[in-house]
C-alpha cells in the first residue's frame, strides 16, 4: 500500500468510527494494512495514511530485538491523560525524514476494540502511549507538525517547504 504524504489533504480529514466489521476487514488490518507498517519500518500506522477515512490503527512498538508490542486498535478513544508531559523526538511516515520535538502526556488511559472485536480498556505510558496519541491523532486529521512549539517549527520550516513542493500535486 502507498504511504499518503504530507501536504496531502486526507491526512487533514477526521476519520468516522467503524460501525460494524467483518471477517474480511479484520483479514484487510491484520494483513496488508499491518504489513505496510512493517515494511516501511514504521512503529504505527493509521488508516487514513493509505487513503482510508476510518478510525482505526496498528502499532508495532520494539522492546528488544526480536519482540515487539503488536496491536490493532479500532474506534479509538483517550479516556484520560496525566498532567505530566514530556518531550520526545518524532517522526512520521507521512511526513518522511523531518523529526521533532513533540510535548505530549507521559501516560493515558485508553478504550479500543482489538481485532476480535473484544472491547479493551488498559493504561498506556512511555513509548506506547506516544504512539498511540500520534496515532490517534491521525484519525481527527491532526500530524505532530501540528503539535510543535514555535522554536521546533522553525528548525524545521525548511524541510517542510520542501516536501511541500515535492508533493504538492498529491492531493
Amino acid at each position: 500500500m502507498n504511504i499518503i504524504v504530507y501536504p496531502n489533504l486526507l491526512l487533514r480529514k477526521v476519520s468516522e468510527e467503524i460501525s460494524s466489521i467483518d471477517k474480511e476487514t479484520i483479514e484487510f488490518i491484520a494483513g496488508d494494512f499491518f504489513d505496510t507498517m512493517l515494511e516501511k519500518d514504521g512503529i504505527g500506522l493509521a488508516a487514513p495514511q493509505v487513503g482510508i477515512l476510518k478510525r482505526f490503527f496498528a502499532i508495532n512498538i520494539p522492546i528488544s530485538e526480536d519482540e515487539s508490542i503488536k496491536k490493532i486498535v479500532i474506534n479509538p478513544k483517550i479516556l484520560s491523560s496525566s498532567k505530566t508531559k514530556e518531550l520526545y523526538e518524532e517522526g512520521c511516515l507521512s511526513v518522511p525524514l523531518i523529526y521533532a520535538l513533540v510535548e505530549r502526556p507521559i501516560s493515558i488511559k485508553v478504550s479500543y476494540m482489538n481485532e476480535e472485536m473484544k472491547e479493551i480498556t488498559e493504561e498506556l505510558d512511555g513509548l506506547s502511549a506516544r504512539v498511540f496519541q500520534h496515532e490517534f491523532d491521525h484519525l481527527n486529521g491532526i500530524l505532530f507538525i501540528n503539535k510543535l512549539s514555535n522554536v521546533e517549527l522553525l528548525k524545521i520550516k525548511k524541510a517542510l517547504k520542501e516536501l511541500k513542493n515535492k508533493y504538492k500535486n498529491d492531493k
